[in-house]
């Protein structure tokens, strides 16, 4: 195999894992109503309260018409509050409620878990780090940004 298959493939792999990963955190989450989507954005509203939702929706990789929609769902169960700009309804900050933030922590118990299982006992903290290190470059030249 060329190098440049041998490229492909394992770019193809990390789709294939990222996809294992979604399917595997969405139905750990699906007790407490929610997907992986959901979980990271109450996760970004709790460490950054008050964010425009134009810059939640970079965050978590949507839209802002997407994040927007995404939001719907979690303000009927209570955990997300949306306040209106007058100007545009995708600038409005949205805040998480308490309730919010009693799912969020409930559901991060279950989160850290997975975390522990995929990641489990046998990865050293050289093995964390250097994978953290080819994410991160991997990321950012997916995103056309250097290193």
């Amino acid at each position: 195999m060329t190098e440049e298959n041998e490229r492909l493939t394992l770019l193809l792999d990390l789709l294939s894992t990222r996809n294992a990963l979604v399917r595997r955190f969405d139905a750990e989450l699906a007790s407490y109503g929610l997907g992986l989507t959901d979980f990271v954005i109450l996760l970004r509203l709790a460490r950054s309260p008050r964010i425009r939702r134009v810059d939640l929706a970079e965050q978590v990789g949507l839209s802002p018409s997407g994040v927007t929609r995404a939001l719907v769902p979690l303000e009927r169960l209570g955990l997300v509050a949306r306040e209106r700009d007058e100007r545009d309804a995708r600038l409005g900050p949205a805040v998480l409620t308490p309730l919010g933030e009693r799912s969020l922590a409930e559901a991060a118990k279950t989160v850290r878990r997975v975390a522990d299982a995929v990641l489990g006992a046998d990865w050293t903290e050289d093995d964390l780090t250097a994978f953290a290190s080819a994410l991160g470059r991997t990321r950012s030249a997916a995103e056309g940004r250097t290193p």
